[in-house]
C-alpha cells in the first residue's frame, strides 16, 4: 500500500503537470456547456431561473431512445457527447505516456500491480475532480440566479418531437441518485478507455469512445452503459430504463473489468526503459 500511495503522489505531480492544458481546456468545455444551457433557458423561458440541478441536467441531459420506423427527428444530444469525451481526453494519454517517460524503473523499485493501481487512482482523481468543478459551476450559478440548488423548476422539463415528459414527483434522493449515475457512467467509460489504451494508441481508442457515444445515443441497450449518464434515459423520463442502483452497479462492474483489463496487460508488457509501439 505503501508503495501504491507513494506512486499516486507522483502521478499527482507529474500527471498534473502533463496534463494541465487538457485539463484547463477540459475546464473550458464543461463551462461552455454551462453557458450553452443558460443561453438556451433564457431563450425558452427567460422569466424563470436556472437551478444547479436544472443546469447539470441540461448539460447531461442527452435524448430519448430512438424509434426506427416511426416518423421521428433526432436532436443529437451534442453537448452530452462533448463533454463526456473532453473527460475521456483529459486522462487517456498520460498512463502510456508515464510508461514510455519511466520504463523499468519505477517498476523495478515498486512492481506492475502498484504501477496500474496508482495510474487507476489519477484517471479517478481527475475524473472526479472535473465533475466537482462542474457540480461546483452549476451550484454556483444556481444560487447567483437565487433559485437554490435542488428545487424542480420548469426549465427540468424535456422536450422530444413536441411531447412534454416530466415526472412532477422527482425526489432530491433520485436527483441525486441519478447524478451519481451521471458522474459513474463517466467515470467507467475513462477507465475503460485508460486500459483500452495499453493496448492501442489513444487516438484510435478516442474514436472508438466516440463511435461508442454515437451507438448510445441512437440504441437503447445494457451493454452501452453510457447512456446511463443521460437524464432522458433514468427512470423519471424512461418507462423502460433500468433503476439507478442497477446502473450503478453495472458502471462499477465495467470499472472492474477495466482495472483486471488493464492489470493483465501491464503484467505481460515488455518493459523498456525507452518504448515506441
Amino acid at each position: 500500500m505503501k508503495k501504491i500511495m507513494r506512486l499516486y503522489i507522483y502521478d499527482l505531480q507529474r500527471g498534473f503537470s502533463e496534463a494541465k492544458w487538457r485539463l484547463l481546456g477540459a475546464c473550458f468545455i464543461l463551462s461552455a456547456a454551462l453557458v450553452s444551457i443558460c443561453s438556451r433557458s433564457m431563450v425558452n423561458s427567460p422569466s424563470e431561473p436556472l437551478s444547479a440541478v436544472s443546469i447539470v441536467m441540461g448539460i447531461c441531459e442527452g435524448n430519448m431512445p430512438v424509434v426506427f420506423g416511426l416518423d421521428h427527428v433526432l436532436v443529437l444530444p451534442v453537448t452530452w457527447i462533448v463533454v463526456q469525451l473532453a473527460v475521456v481526453f483529459s486522462v487517456i494519454s498520460y498512463p502510456v505516456r508515464a510508461r514510455e517517460r519511466d520504463g523499468n524503473g519505477i517498476v523495478i523499485r515498486t512492481s506492475r500491480i502498484s504501477w496500474w493501481a496508482s495510474k487507476c487512482l489519477w484517471v479517478f482523481t481527475v475524473v472526479s475532480i472535473l465533475w466537482i468543478v462542474l457540480l461546483g459551476f452549476c451550484v454556483a450559478v444556481g444560487i447567483i440566479n437565487g433559485s437554490g440548488v435542488f428545487e424542480v423548476s420548469y426549465n427540468h422539463l424535456l422536450y422530444y418531437d413536441d411531447y412534454l415528459i416530466i415526472n412532477s414527483n422527482y425526489s432530491t434522493r433520485e436527483l441525486i441518485l441519478d447524478i451519481l449515475v451521471c458522474y459513474m457512467s463517466s467515470l467507467a467509460l475513462c477507465m475503460l478507455c485508460t486500459a483500452l489504451s495499453l493496448f492501442v494508441d489513444a487516438p484510435y481508442v478516442l474514436g472508438g469512445a466516440v463511435t461508442y457515444l454515437l451507438v448510445s445515443v441512437f440504441f437503447e441497450n445494457p451493454l452501452l452503459f453510457p447512456q446511463y449518464g443521460m437524464f432522458a434515459r433514468s427512470r423519471q423520463f424512461d418507462d423502460f430504463a433500468l433503476c439507478p442502483e442497477l446502473e450503478l452497479a453495472i458502471c462499477l462492474g465495467v470499472m472492474v473489468s477495466a482495472v483486471l483489463l488493464g492489470l493483465m496487460r501491464v503484467r505481460r508488457m515488455q518493459w523498456l526503459a525507452s518504448y515506441s509501439r
